[in-house]
């Protein structure tokens, strides 16, 4: 009886102590998942802070770029007031006035009123003034004045004295360039004429050729 006892003891004390296989799977399930748990919780830690630091530079670069357009605003700003503040006799500086400046109202007065005949009667050409100023201002109210459109030409020997005499005239007196030339020449120029020289018509720097033409 004795020796039951003691091996009834023996026997419950090792079911005591020893786990059973079922406690070792729950306990190994519960670490794994804390594991897992604990790995989701850093990556969403990272993920929240590095959309921190994304929003702060977005911030920062919002910031800045305001700041430069409201750089460039104030400068412009300037510029404008700088302009708003030119007065007329800078302003005139551009044309020349100086050399305007010497010779009596009168004289340039005249001079329009001689000149402005020429609108008064389309395509017909009169004699220029002799007295016809030269200075960028002058020239300048020569074109408010002056009618610079070219009769047509289609080549007709009766039709060239006139357009040639129109070109030449307008052209000095209003200090024309090749490029205004060249568009006047353009609506001028028709049938046979503008075929003669339609190749090079349209290069500015080909205007002297397509009058020797």
């Amino acid at each position: 009886m004795a020796n039951v006892n003691n091996n009834f003891e023996t026997s419950g004390l090792n079911n005591t102590i020893k786990p059973t296989n079922i406690d070792c799977s729950r306990s190994h399930r519960s670490s794994t998942s804390s594991f897992k748990r604990q790995r989701q919780l850093e990556i969403e830690i990272a993920a929240e802070k590095r959309k921190i630091e994304l929003d702060e530079e977005e911030a920062k670069l919002k910031l800045q770029l305001l700041a430069s357009k409201r750089a460039r605003e104030e400068v412009l700003s300037k510029k404008m007031q700088e302009l708003a503040a030119c007065d007329e006799s800078d302003c005139e500086s551009h044309f020349d006035v100086k050399s305007v400046a010497s010779k009596p109202r009168s004289t340039v007065q005249n001079w329009l009123e001689k000149c402005q005949s020429l609108n008064s009667t389309p395509h017909v050409v009169q004699a220029c003034p002799d007295d016809i100023p030269k200075t960028s201002f002058e020239k300048f109210m020569a074109r408010q004045t002056v009618a610079t459109k070219l009769p047509q030409f289609s080549g007709n020997s009766q039709e060239w004295l006139m357009f040639i005499k129109q070109y030449k005239e307008t052209t000095q007196m209003c200090g024309l360039g090749n490029a205004e030339n060249m568009i006047r020449l353009q609506g001028a120029l028709k049938g046979k004429a503008r075929e003669a020289v339609e190749s090079i018509l349209g290069f500015p720097e080909n205007v002297d050729m397509v009058i020797e033409i």
